[in-house]
């Protein structure tokens, strides 16, 4: 779950894919989805009739197709072409599904005589992991940058063990490790998303 609070972190959309992918994903199940409806559309207006009786009559396999393509040598060598395209295609799409728009390192400063400083972005990301597994009650985290350089975002999922409500948990994250982050990327804002991975069972907690 993510924090709604204003003094926490933003609410953010849900996680996707490189902003590449999903506008590849998007044209091309778009124009599959218009194809099948066009070919859809189509075979039932031949099936009432609107193409003609004969048309509507006609096998799927007429003989005039068998003998097409046992008159044309060249036909199957066309439609292995065409079936090499569709499979480099799909695997091409295949492809582009592992593509994450994870970052390795962040630009945390930018000077026209001295240059651009990068800061690992592992580095930064262990450190927050480490700050957050101290809490009581967590049992588990994970972090990591998102975006670009210039532009990003951090993600933390954070596996709880029941000791501790997740709420207090929520606002000693917000309160400490947040604004510690800020800090040491010496920014005011960093969109920041937390999630939550409640146990399958839960320990009381005995003081």
């Amino acid at each position: 779950m993510s924090a709604t609070q204003s003094s926490g972190p933003a609410a953010l959309s849900a996680e996707t894919r490189q902003p590449g992918t999903v506008r590849a994903n998007r044209i091309l199940l778009a124009a599959l989805g218009v194809l099948l409806l066009g070919v859809g559309v189509l075979a039932l207006l031949a099936g009432f009739g609107a193409f003609g009786q004969r048309l509507r009559m006609q096998f799927v396999l007429a003989p005039s197709i068998e003998q097409f393509v046992a008159a044309s040598p060249w036909y199957w060598s066309v439609v292995a072409v065409v079936a090499a395209v569709v499979a480099l295609l799909c695997l091409w799409w295949l492809l582009i599904q592992t593509r994450s728009d994870r970052v390795s390192a962040i630009r945390v400063s930018e000077d026209r005589t001295a240059g651009s400083t990068f800061l690992d972005a592992g580095a930064f990301t262990s450190a927050l992991e480490a700050e957050i597994g101290t809490y009581r009650g967590v049992s588990r985290v994970g972090a990591y940058l998102s975006g670009t350089p210039n532009r990003y975002r951090a993600t933390v999922r954070v596996a709880l063990d029941g000791r501790i409500d997740a709420g207090e948990i929520h606002d000693r994250i917000v309160g400490q490790a947040l604004p510690m982050a800020r800090n040491a990327l010496s920014v005011t804002e960093l969109p920041f998303r937390l999630e939550f991975e409640l146990p399958k069972s839960t320990t009381r907690n005995i003081r």
